[in-house]
Formats: structure tokens, sequence, C-alpha cells
């Protein structure tokens, strides 16, 4: 069940409260809740969360009332206020932001504004500086719309499967622009071959540390300068599916590379993922001990067994590339160091397999 400490916030309000979703995770159960009047979000977790604002009526205006530790995070495609605050509750009131429209409905040219855009969307200093990045794949876009990822367009030549499963017709609903493209002008944007037949310009969403955990008693997994953005992408796609709070990644990362988009598989967006620099770390770690975190480096070279894992508490684990293993600056921070037991023959593991065989021993759905 949910934290005692959590619900018991919102008794006041429970009486006349209707259950509209509901899903249990390791450190409790995460609700979103009805009244005549709002709708009450209780979750311990950032992506518990923006998952139950996700699923907010997309046209609601209103209140919502939720912990007051969530009050300043954003909310995808929502204008959001804070009304007022008391009893470790606070309470919003959102409406839905729309993106801006366009006076036309094809990309026409190389002179359009969207081709200009999407042109320089091959650059990864552009998508860094300004927090956005693209997906290039029918399921992807897909699934985006349906969480509801903060998409700003859609392009498609006439032959996107998004016409025929309902993506694009759901998209308008929700006054997300989708814009006919020739296959030739989308082959000039990107330099994916085939060419896709589809693609979306979505918004990367900034979160604090602060607001990954109310308790800060989960799991949280570093992804310590991972530079493939394969890797970095398998990494975040298994920090989701696993149950983690959020994903780290500290050092000359690659989360706006196209590739860790795509590895990622529909988390990035969603799922919480933060990037900071190595000049960023030490900042990073004094904050997560300061939260009460326990950090965990990997490391062949330990006595002690991912099987040896506490099994409550705040926890942090590191990943690293299986070459070199975690940083210096990553070893010298970590409370202790794991290693995973191998049979003879082997000595080193892929950075996601190794991420979904620590996590697996470290969060339970039972």
């Amino acid at each position: 069940m949910t934290s005692n400490t959590i619900r018991s916030r919102f008794d006041a309000y429970l009486t006349s409260a209707t259950p509209v979703l509901s899903y249990v995770v390791p450190t409790g159960t995460e609700e979103l809740l009805k009244t005549d009047n709002e709708y009450i979000i209780i979750s311990q977790t950032l992506r518990g969360y923006c998952h139950l604002a996700s699923r907010l009526p997309f046209d609601y205006s209103g209140k919502v009332l939720v912990p007051e530790e969530f009050k300043g995070v954003p909310l995808s495609r929502r204008a959001v206020s804070v009304s007022e605050c008391g009893n470790g509750v606070a309470l919003l009131t959102v409406a839905p932001s729309y993106p801006p429209k366009w006076e036309f409905s094809t990309v026409d040219g190389k002179k359009n504004p969207i081709f200009s855009e999407l042109k320089r969307l091959d650059s990864l200093t552009y998508r860094r500086e300004n927090n956005v990045f693209a997906l290039e794949e029918e399921r992807l876009i897909k699934r985006a719309v349906e969480d509801g990822t903060d998409v700003k367009y859609i392009v498609h030549t006439a032959k996107s499967q998004l016409l025929s499963n309902g993506t694009i017709a759901l998209a308008k609903e929700r006054r997300i622009p989708c814009l006919l493209i020739t296959e030739g002008l989308l082959g000039s944007v990107t330099q994916t071959r085939p060419v896709p037949q589809e693609m979306a310009l979505c918004t990367f969403p900034r979160f604090d540390l602060d607001t990954v955990s109310i308790h800060h008693k989960g799991v949280i997994l570093i992804a310590d300068n991972v530079e493939n953005p394969d890797n970095l992408g398998l990494v975040i796609r298994t920090a989701d599916a696993c149950g983690a709070d959020a994903v780290i990644s500290v050092g000359n990362t690659a989360v706006f590379n196209k590739n860790c988009i795509r590895a990622a598989r529909g988390a990035i967006g969603r799922f919480p993922v933060l990037e900071y620099s190595v000049g960023e770390f030490s900042g990073v770690i004094s904050k997560l001990k300061a939260l009460g975190y326990t950090v965990y480096g990997t490391s062949a070279r330990t006595d002690k067994t991912v099987r040896d894992i506490a099994s409550n508490g705040g926890r942090v684990f590191s990943v690293s590339n299986e070459t070199n293993g975690i940083s210096a600056h990553m070893a010298q921070a970590a409370h202790e160091c794991l290693r995973i037991p191998m049979a003879t023959g082997q000595s080193s593991l892929n950075v996601a397999v190794a991420a979904g065989i620590i996590l697996s021993q470290a969060i339970r759905f039972e």
C-alpha cells in the first residue's frame, strides 16, 4: 500500500473521492482519484507522479491536489500554477497547453519553417541547447502520443502507418500539429536509412534531484560516462522496465543522440532522465548522500556481490562501459562496491545487461 504518511495528507479529501487509476510499485501504490471538484494524485516518486498526471483528461482545466514536494514539477503539455499549499498538499490549477498552430498543413519545400527546424535537428548541439529530440519510428511516435509525451508536431508521408493505426487522429484530437511531407524532403533532414515515413519533434523534460522521490527510499541508476548512445539508451530502457526511480547520466553522455532515443524505446520523454557533466558530479553525489542514499559502485575486485544488496532505504547504483569500468571519481565517491558473479570464461558484461542484473536484485515486484 501507499505510505500512510503520504496518503494521510489527503484524508480530508478521500471520503468523496473515487479511484481512476492505481498500480503497485515496490515502494507502495500510486493513485489517481477524482472528486466532484478536483483530481488527486498520490505518489511517492517523480516517475509515478508524471505518469498519473499524463492520465488526466487531456482537455481538463481545473484543480489537482498533489504532494507538496511535486508542486514545481513541469507537466507535459499542461500549464500549471500553484494555488496554495498546506499540510503537505499542494493545490494546483492546471490547463492544457497547446503547441502553436501553423497556417499550413503540408511541408512543401526547403523554405518552409518546419523543414528549416528539422534540418537544424541534425545537430546534436542544437538539440541539446533547445532541449528537444526527434522520434523517427512509427511505434515510438505512437507510444509518445499515447503516453502524453510533449510532442510539438509530427511530420509524416502519405504512406505512414500513423494514418492507419489511429495515431494521427489521436494527435489531432490532442491538438498536436500533423503535417504532410514528401519522402524526398524527409530524407534530406535525416541521415536514417531507409528513410522513415514519419518524424516527431519532442521536448526533453528537465527535472531536479530533489523531486525524484519524496522519501528517497527507492533506487536510482547512474550511467557513469556511458559514451555509446545505443548502450545508454538500453540502460535507460532497462532501468525503466525494472522500476528504477530515475537514471542519472554523468560524463560525456549521449542522451540527445538519436540512437540513444531509439534504443530507449519510448522511455526518454516519459521516464525521469537527468544529465550532468563530470564537473557537476561531486555536487550530484553530495546531494544524493545528503538525501540519505547509499551509493554503490561496481567492480570485479571486491568480495561483496549483488546478492548482498541491502533491501531497503535509498540506493544508488553505478554502471559504466565494460572496457574501463566505473570512473575513479565514482569509485572514490561510492560507499562500497559490488560485483556480479560470473561463470569462468567471462570477465565483463554489456553495461545494459549489468544494469538489468543489478536492478532486478535491488527492486522486487512481489
